[in-house]
């Protein structure tokens, strides 16, 4: 088995919606970055594997909803994900007759 660890980062965003009775909605965009990595292994000559871990800090502020104290809060997150990827190039190969 072939294994390619890698390293991985860039900008993160979310819209965060809230909502509280009697005083209405209020909807924000966050912004921050990502950063994690991962490791990838071929498990055969077309099929790949991978896991990944993120970490996502977003900028952290507390919205107020018309001077009523309540508040939302935004919190960093951690993500971890898995994959299976399958290599479809002798597909194309094979439907371009190389």
């Amino acid at each position: 088995m072939t294994f390619l660890p890698y390293a991985t980062g860039g900008l993160a965003s979310a819209l965060v919606d809230g909502n509280a009775n009697g005083v209405g909605a209020k909807s924000k965009f966050h912004f921050g970055y990502a950063v994690g990595g991962g490791l990838e292994w071929a498990i055969t000559d077309g099929w790949a594997a991978r896991a990944e871990y993120l970490f996502i800090d977003l900028d952290s502020k507390s919205h107020n909803f018309g001077g009523t104290g309540i508040n939302i809060d935004v919190s960093d997150m951690h993500v971890i994900r898995a994959g299976i990827s399958m290599n479809t190039g002798w597909i194309w190969d094979s439907i371009l007759g190389r």
